[in-house]
C-alpha cells in the first residue's frame, strides 16, 4: 500500500510540474513594456530635431511619426494582452494533472513488477558481467571466474584457472596473487609452489624475488622440480655466474624426459650461453640439430676467432673476485664492440655483443647494437633472418 502511495504522489507532482505555467504565470510584463514605450518617445523626438535642423522634409516627418505611433500602439495592445493572459488559471491546470497521474498510474500497472523485490546490488553487477562475458569478454569472464575464487576459497582449481588466465591478460602481479592462493592450498605440491615462483619472478621483471629464490630452492632440493631448476640457472646468468648458468642447464636437461615440453627452451639458452662463453656447442650438446648448428655458427667471412671467453679467460676468471670478474667481462664486451666498429661485416660479432648487452641486463644498448646491426646488412636476408631470430630470444 506505501509503495503505491509513494507512487501516486510522484505521479501526481509530474502532473504539477507539467501543469506548472497554468499554476504560476510569469510575473507582469509592465515595466518591460514602459521600456518599449519610451524608445519610441525617443524616435519621435529625433524626428522633431531632424525636421528642425533641416536634415528630413515635413513630408517625411510626418510619415516617420506616424509609422513611430503605429508602433508604439501595437506594443500597448500586445501588453495588455500578455497581462491578460498571464494570470492563475488552476481551472485549466488541474486536467492536466489529473491526465498525467492516472497515465502515470495505468501505464506502470500495465508494465512494472510492483511485487518483485528490490535486487541486491553485488547481484545486478554480476548480471551485467555475466552478460558481459557471454557477449566474449574475456575480462568480464576472468572476473567472474575471480568472485567464484573468492567466494569458494579452498577450491583450488579455481585459484590455478584464476592465475592462467591473469596470465593470458598480461595482469602478473594478479597472477601471482592468485597463484600465492593456490599454492597456500597445496603446500606439499611442488609443481604449484614452483608456479608460484615463476608467477613471482614474472611480476618482477623475468627477475627473482629473494621469496621466489627461497621456493625454487627448496622444491628444487626436496623433488629436482625442473622449472626450480631452470630458473635457479638463469639467476646464476643474472647474478653474471654464466659458467654455473650453463652447467645448471646442462644438468637440467641431463635429468629430462626427451619428451619434456621444456627441452627446447634449455636447449635454446645452453646454446645462447655457449656462444656467449666461446665455447664450442658441439662438447656441449653432440646432438646439435642441422637448425641449431645454424643458428649457433652463424655465417661470418671475416669473423674473428676470439667472440667471447676462452677457456684460459674463464679459467682466470675462476680466480678472481665478484668485481675483478665483472670488470673483466665488462672489458671483453667493450673490446668486441670496439672491433665491430672497424670490422662491421661480422655478423657472428654483432649476434655475440647483442647477447652480451642482453646477459649484462643492458638493454638498451643490446638495442641499439641490432639496430646497427640491421643497418650493416641491409640487403641480406640471410643475415637479417639470422640477426631477428637471435633478437627474438635475447631482446624479449
Amino acid at each position: 500500500m506505501m509503495f503505491w502511495l509513494i507512487l501516486a504522489g510522484a505521479a501526481l507532482f509530474a502532473g504539477a510540474w507539467i501543469a506548472h505555467p497554468f499554476l504560476f504565470p510569469p510575473a507582469s510584463t509592465k515595466a518591460e513594456t514602459e521600456s518599449t514605450l519610451s524608445i519610441y518617445r525617443d524616435q519621435l523626438a529625433e524626428v522633431d530635431r531632424d525636421l528642425a535642423a533641416a536634415l528630413i522634409s515635413a513630408s517625411e516627418a510626418d510619415a516617420a511619426k506616424a509609422e513611430i505611433e503605429r508602433r508604439a500602439l501595437h506594443a500597448a495592445r500586445h501588453a495588455k494582452h500578455a497581462a491578460g493572459s498571464t494570470s492563475a488559471s488552476p481551472s485549466r491546470a488541474l486536467p492536466i494533472i489529473m491526465v498525467t497521474a492516472v497515465a502515470g498510474l495505468a501505464a506502470y500497472a500495465a508494465l512494472g513488477s510492483p511485487e518483485t523485490p528490490d535486487q541486491p546490488l553485488a547481484n545486478r553487477g554480476e548480471e551485467i558481467l555475466q552478460r558481459n562475458a557471454d557477449a566474449g569478454d574475456v575480462r568480464a569472464q576472468v572476473r567472474l571466474l575471480a568472485l567464484q575464487a573468492e567466494a569458494t576459497p579452498d577450491n583450488l582449481d579455481l585459484w590455478l584457472r584464476l592465475a592462467q588466465s591473469y596470465a593470458i591478460l598480461d595482469e602478473l602481479k594478479a597472477s601471482a596473487e592468485a597463484f600465492r592462493q593456490a599454492a597456500a592450498l597445496a603446500p606439499e605440491h611442488p609443481e604449484i609452489q614452483s608456479a608460484f615462483a615463476e608467477a613471482l619472478s614474472l611480476a618482477n621483471g623475468n627477475t627473482l624475488t629473494d621469496e621466489a629464490r627461497a621456493i625454487f630452492v627448496k622444491v628444487a632440493r626436496e623433488h629436482g622440480e625442473p622449472r626450480a631448476r631452470y630458473y635457479l640457472a638463469m639467476d646464476k646468468a643474472q647474478a653474471k655466474d654464466f659458467e654455473a648458468a650453463l652447467q645448471g642447464w646442462v644438468s637440467l636437461l641431463e635429468d629430462s624426459p626427451t619428451d619434456a615440453s621444456w627441452i627446447p627452451l634449455v636447449r635454446r639458452d645452453i646454446l645462447n650461453m655457449a656462444a656467449f662463453l666461446g665455447r664450442d656447442p658441439d662438447t656441449i650438446l653432440p646432438d646439435l640439430t642441422p637448425a641449431e648448428r645454424a643458428r649457433s655458427q652463424p655465417k661470418a667471412a671475416q669473423a674473428p676467432a676470439d667472440h667471447g671467453l676462452t677457456t684460459e679467460d674463464m679459467q682466470m676468471a675462476a680466480d678472481m673476485d665478484e668485481a675483478s670478474r665483472n670488470e673483466m667481462v665488462e672489458g671483453m664486451v667493450a673490446s668486441l664492440a670496439e672491433r665491430l666498429q672497424d670490422n662491421p661485416e661480422d655478423l657472428k660479432g654483432w649476434i655475440m655483443l647483442i647477447r652480451s648487452y642482453a646477459t649484462l641486463n643492458r638493454a638498451a644498448e643490446a638495442r641499439t647494437a641490432f639496430e646497427t646491426a640491421l643497418d650493416v646488412f641491409e640487403g641480406d636476408a640471410e643475415a637479417l633472418a639470422l640477426l631477428r631470430r637471435n633478437a627474438e630470444t635475447m631482446l624479449n
